[in-house]
């Protein structure tokens, strides 16, 4: 339109017209440098926000800062592998954070997916970008997933029931003490007590929860169908409360609890390289 108009005025020798494509083209001059310098000042930084599994959508946690010290940045969109998380205003030197959804397809270490930073700012006649180069990799797990024997697994564990010198309310005798105002009234032996002339108590053994150990040679399939088992055996054997080991080649973790070693068990699966095994 202002290319049209500039022919017109050159042509007609008006100067209304004149005035009119000089307003335009600074007015884009202007829009222009406005735009440039929102996009200049933002940085992002994008994590995991929860567990990535191959194949399945996770999300990414997306966190925009603005740089600038006296100026807020507006319209800012970040842009993912197809999906996008959009921030209207980020005042100076503040930072909004959005999720985005993420699906990986392979395992192990992989490098985050081309970020790319829009904004239409001041006006939507035209949409500036940005690539944003990030060299961070996100780790990612093998699909969970079953077969008829890693199901029977899950749900008759080779377990076994550990005993821990730990006082307990349950289990056998471990040692006899005396008795502690608040410890429970069943655990009292009244024969002994009687004898000795002052309270006596059972210090008995608290039982563990169940332990399993998860031998990835034992899982039917080919390597990628057993760490795909192996994934799926480690969660629901947590979410039982059962301490979970795991056996992988010439490397032995022993059954243990917590998120941590849940954590620990999934990245050795998702950083297991056949190749090094059979080498």
């Amino acid at each position: 339109m202002t290319l049209l108009l500039g022919f017109a005025a050159v042509n007609t020798g008006n100067n209304l017209l004149y005035l009119l494509v000089s307003a335009l083209l600074g007015f884009m001059a202007v829009s222009g440098l406005l735009g440039q310098q929102n996009l200049q000042h933002v940085m992002v930084s994008c994590l995991p926000g929860q567990e990535l599994y191959a194949g399945i959508q996770g999300s990414a946690t997306v966190k925009v800062f603005n740089r600038h010290r006296f100026w807020p940045v507006f319209l800012i969109r970040v842009e993912i592998a197809g999906h996008s998380f959009l921030a209207p205003i980020i005042p100076a030197g503040q930072g909004v954070s959005g999720h985005i959804p993420l699906t990986m397809a392979r395992r192990g270490y992989q490098p985050l997916p081309e970020l790319r930073l829009k904004s239409c700012f001041p006006v939507n006649f035209f949409v500036r970008f940005r690539q944003w180069s990030d060299e961070q990799q996100l780790l990612v797990f093998p699909t969970p997933s079953t077969t008829i024997q890693s199901l029977t697994e899950a749900a008759n564990p080779a377990a076994r029931v550990q005993e821990s010198t730990a006082r307990g309310s349950e289990g056998d005798i471990h040692s006899i003490g005396d008795y502690v105002p608040g410890d429970p009234l069943k655990t009292i032996h009244w024969k002994l007590s009687a004898r000795q002339q002052n309270l006596k108590i059972k210090q008995l053994n608290r039982p563990l929860s169940e332990s399993v150990v998860i031998d990835l040679a034992e899982l039917p399939g080919e390597v990628e169908a057993r760490l795909s088992q192996g994934s799926y055996l480690i969660n629901h054997h947590y979410r039982q409360g059962r301490a979970v080991g795991l056996r992988l080649a010439d490397r032995c973790w022993a059954p243990a609890l917590g998120d941590s070693h849940r954590y620990r068990l999934l990245k050795a699966l998702a950083l297991y390289d056949p190749s090094r095994q059979n080498s």
